[in-house]
Formats: structure tokens, C-alpha cells, sequence
């Protein structure tokens, strides 16, 4: 590759970083902010500016509205898209209901954000990778494990993309590779990222500063879970085993102190983005759109645990809430889990907040997600802004794929770790779980946590579970004299399309716009009618 080719984006700070859009090919990098790089790439201080503009790429990926776990969030049945009224987001309700199309810009944008992330990665990963520094040989390893879960996710999104391993322009117009390719070098990229042995890793539960980088410990949990998504039982459950047998991770006492920033990079994160408390610094806008939406209910930001603003997305659904009455129980006789993960509108009510007289909560159906949350306790000089971390995997996630692993190897330890899920949530132990129980385990310790629509797709579950999604959209007007809550249809909610279609769903469509400028690229089955 020859250095006149190669190019640097500096940016001054995390916080300057925004979506890379063009109006050519969605893989095509801007040329603002850029220099000739004749000499750079050389030295360590060189590496460790193109690994700050490489994690404030990550850090612009997961905290966006385009983001793995908002796009998959939205995809999955556990939530509805919500907004202040029908047709307000219709970009994001579109994918909610499965109206959406190859010109949507949800897709459009998690599309472009990963290959944002895979170019810096690119960058670090050519230029250094004969490095001989402790620096450059770590940031490597780093910017190998970005690569895999930039790459982890658009092969299960979108499966049929290019495969870019070199920061060259020409490669903008390359073909899509196989599935098949892209598994492989996610896996590569991680084994190598571990193979290393530099990356670090935390020394004990109470460590909350190793884990603001890249460590050993989630590279690990990324090439288990790689395994579990290629159905390599005995390979996910020797990784996932490591993680949980070092003993440097654990569980919160309350699912409720999960969505606080003093808490940041605890001991359930296997990694976040990581952020400051300094109103200097860019927070998170992410939060505002979990809060449940200051149009209709009125008393929010009474207190510091809960924002006075909120868009109201990401309103659990009325299937979630099912699922979690089914197994916790409901009313004041919930689970512990139940309880600090959802509020219900009673809840709400003991807190002194109230539906607005005379309105109807759109896409609501009386509970709130609370799990995250948006606290006034938060905050970063603004209503919309917060200092808490965008977890990009936890601990749980890592103890039930293990569990997963093992009940498909049938050895027993099944049980111990979805028992070790259980006892946090306050449940009764499990013997003999199946995959049933593992499912529905799932779905409920790792609701709204990005997980479910992917899952759905590999179990092959989506067609029946996402298939009548979503019909008819409620809205919540408060209670009736006998103490059940009042969801009401309107017209306007109820579709004429909706719901997951076989063959089409499983995969997202490869963007219109880069279809139309790369004369390489095929469209996935299912959409080009």
C-alpha cells in the first residue's frame, strides 16, 4: 500500500466525533480534517492518536441512534418504538413494525457506523501490526477485537458485505464476501487480539479502571459468543468458562443501581464506552430516548433518579410485560427482577408521577423501562446529557451463553449457570434446563439489552415470534375503576403491514444508497422486488 494513500483523521477530542455519511458509497470516508501522511504511523505517540480517533469511532457507534443495541432493540418484539405520536419517528417505527425498506436510514447509518469503526481499526492494524513497542503491539490487539464486533454484527445483520481489511479507498467499491469469510476473520481477529498476550485484564471485581480499554476478558466473551452463534459448543464453552472462572466479574445486589453512572465499568461490565463527569465533555443523548415521554406524564425529575425529559422510545411491550408476569409473578407480588427492571404506571404513581388529564400515552402499555434510565442525578449540565456508560456487554450476557453452550453439550453444567442468573433475580433454582428455560431466561435478564432479534434468528424463532409484530400499537389512558390499566387502538395505530416475513427479515437489506453507487454489491434475498 502506498503511503501517499495513506490517511490520518485527527480528531481534538472524543467528543468531536459524529457520523461519517456520503452522499457516494455508504464505505466512501470523507476527506475533511485530513493530511498527507508521509512519515506519520511511525512512533508510539503516532499509535496513540489513531487509537483515540479509533475508540471515539466505538464510542460514536454505541451511543447513537444507530448503534447495535437501537437498531436490534428495535427489531426485536420486546419493545415498542414509541415517540410522541404515530408516524413522529416514522424511520424507526418502520423497523419496529417491519415496514422498513433499503432506503431507511437506520439502516443506512448502522450500515456506515460499523465500516466507520472498521476503517480505524484498518488503520491501526496496518500500520502497526509489525510493531514492536508494548504500545503499538496492544493497540493492535485492541483495534483486532473492534474489528470482530464491528464485523460480528454485520454479518448477523446483514450477512452478504464486503470483507475490508486494508484502509484503501479502492476497496469502497469491493463486492460483498461470504458469510462464511466474514466468520472467519472475526474469529482470527479475536484469537489473535488473545493470542498476543497484551491485553490486560482486571484484578479483581472492584477494578473500574483496566476495564475502560479493550481487555483479554472481552475479547474472550466475543469469541465465545462467535462459537454459540456457529453452534461450536465445546470451543464457546471453554472461552465463556474462562471469563466466569477468573473470578474478576460478578453481579450487582440491584438491577436498579445497574443504570447509574457512579457505577460505571462495576463489576457486570465486560465493556462500555467510557465517559466523565465533566459537563466539557460530550454524554450520552441515548438515555433521554429510554425516558418514558414528558408529553403525556407529568412529575418527571422529581427526584434524582429519574430525568424530567424524556421521548418515550423503547417502551416495553405488552409481551415483555407478559413474559415477565408469567414467570415473576405481578402486581405488588413481582419479582425482585420484574420490579427493578420495569415500572409499572403504579409504580409511577407512588413517585408522584401522572398521566397528563385527558391524554393517551402513545405506544405504551402502562410499564416503563427502568433498567436504564435517564437520573437527574446524571447529568451533565443539560436535561438530555448523562455521564453514564453505554454497556456494550455484561457479565449476564456472558453467564448465559455459557449456560447455553452446556446445555447443548448436555453435560450438566446448564444448570449452574443459569441457576447463578436465577439466585440474582431472587427465582427458585432450575434442574434439568432445557433451552426453553434458557430462552426465557434470556429474554428477560437481558431485555432491551440488544440481544433478542439476533437470537431469535439463529434459534430460527423469528418467524414465529415476530411474525404478527406489530399489528395494532396501544396506547396507555391510565386506569380503569376496577384497577386495570386502559389501553386503547386507534386507527391510526393499527397497520395494514406489519410483521416479519421469512426469507425477507432475517437478514437487513444492504442500504439503497450504497447500492446505487457500487456496482459490486448485491442486494440480500428478499429485497429486490
Amino acid at each position: 500500500m502506498k503511503a501517499s494513500r495513506k490517511i490520518l483523521y485527527l480528531f481534538v477530542a472524543l467528543a468531536g466525533m459524529t457520523c461519517l455519511s456520503s452522499c457516494e458509497s455508504l464505505l466512501d470516508i470523507p476527506q475533511k480534517g485530513v493530511r498527507p501522511m508521509e512519515g506519520f504511523y511511525q512512533t508510539d505517540e503516532d499509535c496513540q492518536e489513531a487509537v483515540t480517533s479509533m475508540y471515539a469511532s466505538m464510542k460514536n457507534l454505541v451511543q447513537g441512534q444507530f448503534s447495535p443495541v437501537f437498531v436490534t432493540n428495535l427489531l426485536s418484539d420486546d419493545c415498542y418504538s414509541g415517540a410522541s405520536a404515530r408516524y413522529a419517528s416514522d424511520d424507526k417505527e418502520s423497523i419496529n413494525e417491519y415496514r422498513y425498506d433499503a432506503a431507511n436510514p437506520v439502516v443506512e447509518d448502522i450500515y456506515e457506523g460499523l465500516y466507520a469503526l472498521i476503517y480505524r481499526c484498518n488503520l491501526v492494524i496496518n500500520n502497526f501490526e509489525d510493531g514492536t513497542s508494548d504500545i503499538q503491539k496492544r493497540a493492535v490487539a485492541e483495534a483486532k477485537v473492534f474489528r470482530a464486533y464491528s464485523y460480528f454484527h454485520l454479518v448477523t445483520l446483514f450477512a452478504n458485505v464486503p470483507l475490508i481489511t486494508e484502509a484503501v479507498r479502492d476497496d469502497y467499491k469491493a463486492g460483498p464476501s461470504t458469510p462464511e469469510a466474514i466468520w472467519g476473520q472475526v474469529e482470527t481477529d479475536l484469537k489473535e487480539a488473545i493470542g498476543a498476550a497484551v491485553l490486560p485484564v482486571k484484578t479483581g471485581t472492584d477494578d473500574r479502571t483496566t476495564g475502560i480499554r479493550v481487555t483479554e476478558d472481552f475479547a474472550r466473551s466475543m469469541l465465545g459468543k462467535t462459537y454459540v452463534f456457529l453452534d461450536r459448543w465445546s470451543e464457546a464453552a471453554e472461552q465463556l468458562d474462562a471469563v466466569i472462572a477468573s473470578g474478576r466479574y460478578g453481579f450487582l445486589d440491584s438491577y436498579e443501581e445497574y443504570a447509574k453512572a457512579s457505577n460505571n465499568n462495576n463489576r457486570e461490565v465486560i465493556f462500555s464506552d467510557n465517559k466523565n463527569n465533566d459537563p466539557n465533555n460530550e454524554g450520552s443523548f441515548m438515555l433521554v430516548l429510554y425516558n418514558w415521554n414528558n408529553q403525556y406524564f407529568s412529575g418527571l425529575g422529581l427526584n434524582n433518579e429519574l430525568g424530567s425529559l424524556g421521548f418515550g422510545f423503547f417502551s416495553p411491550s405488552k409481551s415483555l410485560v407478559d413474559a415477565f408476569i408469567e414467570m415473576e409473578g405481578e402486581g405488588d407480588a413481582r419479582g425482585k427482577r420484574f420490579r427493578e427492571t420495569l415500572k409499572s404506571y403504579d409504580d409511577m404513581l407512588e413517585m408522584g408521577i401522572t398521566l397528563n388529564t385527558g391524554m393517551a400515552a402513545y405506544a405504551h402499555c402502562g410499564y416503563g423501562y427502568w433498567k436504564v434510565r435517564l437520573r437527574n442525578a446524571d447529568l451533565l449540565g443539560n436535561p438530555t446529557s448523562s455521564w453514564q456508560n453505554d454497556v456494550v456487554m455484561r457479565y449476564a450476557e456472558v453467564v448465559l451463553l455459557a449456560a447455553e453452550a452446556h446445555i447443548m453439550l448436555n453435560d450438566g453444567l446448564g444448570d449452574q449457570y443459569i441457576n447463578m442468573i436465577r439466585d440474582k433475580a431472587g427465582l427458585p433454582r432450575l434442574a434439568g434446563a432445557t433451552m426453553d428455560d434458557l430462552k426465557k431466561e434470556k429474554r428477560l435478564e437481558l431485555c432491551l439489552e440488544g440481544c433478542r432479534y439476533q437470537d431469535l434468528i439463529r434459534w430460527g424463532d423469528a418467524a414465529e415470534v415476530l411474525g404478527e409484530q406489530w399489528e395494532r400499537i396501544p396506547n396507555f389512558a391510565g386506569k380503569a375503576a376496577d384497577g386495570s390499566y386502559v389501553l386503547q387502538y386507534p386507527d391510526i395505530n393499527v397497520n395494514a403491514t406489519y410483521g416479519f416475513v421469512e426469507g425477507k427479515h432475517n437478514l437487513l437489506p444492504i442500504p439503497e444508497r450504497e447500492m446505487n453507487v457500487n456496482p459490486n454489491m448485491k442486494q440480500n434475498p428478499g429485497w429486490t422486488e
